[in-house]
């Protein structure tokens, strides 16, 4: 699991750095990481779009699919992502 996040851990912080620089504000310090309670919500989780979209002035749904279009992730590590 720790590689896991390590991985999403990189592949966010690299599309939100993009979406940060296109719009001229401070990329998070930070990536908030969580265990949804129930299995059937995946195994990791993150509510990081909310916060980055009040620094962009936008809605955090429209933010969360741009982060998710951004991601380039492995797919030995990862089976599937998604905006909740």
């Amino acid at each position: 699991m720790r590689e896991v996040r390590a991985h999403l851990d990189e592949a966010i912080r690299t599309a939100v750095a993009r979406l940060a620089h296109a719009a001229n504000v401070s990329p998070l310090a930070e990536i908030p990481w969580s265990v949804p309670a129930q299995a059937a919500f995946g195994d990791l989780s993150t509510p990081l779009a909310l916060s980055f979209a009040k620094a962009l002035g936008r809605r955090p749904r429209e933010v969360a699919e741009e982060i998710l279009g951004a991601l380039t992730l492995d797919p030995r590590l990862v089976a599937r992502a998604e905006v909740a």
